[in-house]
């Protein structure tokens, strides 16, 4: 073959991999610099009426912060009558049901040989005898201030049917790994719900910290099938034309993953789930452009969105190759870099600024790696519960 005609090849071979790349390092560069750019501050006024709430906790395996959890979410300022607390208990010691058993809360013991957290959903959502307006899904590591359902009735009040809380990292003490994941939560924060709900588009959902009208949610969970329930309902919102909205002040306190294990399950879990909503939103495309719904059109561009410790290494990789084989050429895949590191910072709360961070920066490349051999293991775990341990010193 021709040395001109493999050049050629090689030049068409190196756009279309910046073309595709660039697609979705341009995608967060807009939304970062658009999450500090467009400043858009939501105020809720008092509501006249106190509205009834049903508090949905899936713990697998989570003896260590289930108990605490339940008993927090119990201290809220809000009438007791107007809410209800149930716990889904799945593969928990008989000493630790024995205690949930004992507080003011519905305790549903479960014992799936093949448990996911959309299961536990359904169960729950089988054994209520009585309606409520709306139906709040947390974490079994989660915890919220008292104030949480009082400031929450006001966002419902306004109408919304869907609101993803502002979930953010337990004021614990943090090891590198946990750092880094809260970090990586906040900068999902300010790209995929407050730069979007700030020009009109739906906010991202996260597995917890959500609010659905009732009568919605009992009609949809029934629907989930996977291990990624929150892409699931998201896909269904926004099909539905329901839009998605982004409480920033009513927080929900997380404990992140504190080891490079627990990192690669958790992200294993992510990436599958992200890609089986991929292939399934895919197909509804067209319908949804008929008419045009830009929300679920944006959605469904996120869902093809790279990881970013992925992202970051291609960048990086092609940035220092194109250098060595073709230098003139690399001018380009530089630019892209300085935005996405730069597109990035912005997206980083500026409490978060600090020699801690710069020094947990270190474990990147280990992270990096993990996600690298994710890839090669996502096969079946979109339909396969894949636990991650909380509670770990």
């Amino acid at each position: 073959m021709n040395i001109d005609i493999i050049q050629v090849m090689l030049e068409i071979a190196e756009w279309v991999l910046f073309v595709l790349i660039g697609l979705s390092v341009l995608y967060i560069t807009i939304f970062g610099i658009l999450s500090r750019v467009i400043k858009r501050k939501y105020s809720y006024p008092e509501a006249n009426e106190q509205e009834s709430f049903l508090i949905i906790l899936p713990a697998y395996a989570e003896d260590k912060v289930i108990i605490e959890s339940a008993k927090r979410i119990l201290e809220q300022d809000y009438p007791q009558d107007k809410y209800k607390v149930v716990v889904v208990s799945d593969h928990h010691s008989d000493e630790t049901n024995a205690i949930l058993n004992d507080l003011p809360i519905q305790n549903i013991i479960a014992s799936y040989q093949d448990s996911s957290k959309a299961k536990a959903l359904k169960l729950a959502m089988s054994k209520q005898t009585e309606s409520f307006n709306h139906v709040v899904i947390l974490d079994a590591d989660n915890f919220v201030e008292p104030s949480f359902l009082h400031d929450l009735n006001n966002v419902c009040h306004t109408g919304y049917k869907a609101i993803q809380c502002h979930r953010l990292a337990s004021p614990t003490r943090q090891t590198p790994v946990a750092r880094l994941d809260a970090i990586s939560e906040e900068i999902n924060n300010s790209i995929f719900r407050r730069a979007h709900i700030n020009v009109g588009l739906s906010s991202a959902l996260i597995g917890s910290g959500m609010c659905f009208e009732y009568q919605w949610f009992k009609e949809n969970v029934i629907l989930l099938s996977t291990a990624g329930e929150d892409k699931e309902l998201e896909q269904r919102l926004l099909f539905q034309r329901i839009h998605i909205h982004y409480a920033e002040d009513i927080y929900v306190y997380d404990e992140k993953v504190k080891k490079s294990g627990n990192f690669q399950s958790q992200r294993r879990r992510w990436m599958a789930a992200q890609f089986f909503a991929l292939t399934t939103m895919i197909k509804d495309l067209p319908k949804a452009l008929q008419p045009f719904n830009l929300d679920y059109v944006d959605k469904t561009f996120q869902q093809a969105i790279l990881p970013r410790l992925l992202n970051i290494f291609l960048v990086v990789v092609f940035s220092i190759l194109i250098t060595i084989l073709h230098p003139a050429h690399s001018i380009k895949w530089w630019i892209m870099l300085v935005l996405f590191f730069m597109a990035l910072y912005i997206a980083v709360p500026r409490y978060y600024k600090t020699k801690d961070t710069l020094k947990a920066l270190f474990e990147i490349p280990k992270l990096v790696m993990l996600t690298i051999l994710n890839l090669f293991h996502l096969k079946g775990a979109a339909k396969k519960f894949i636990h991650t341990q909380h509670g770990e010193n």
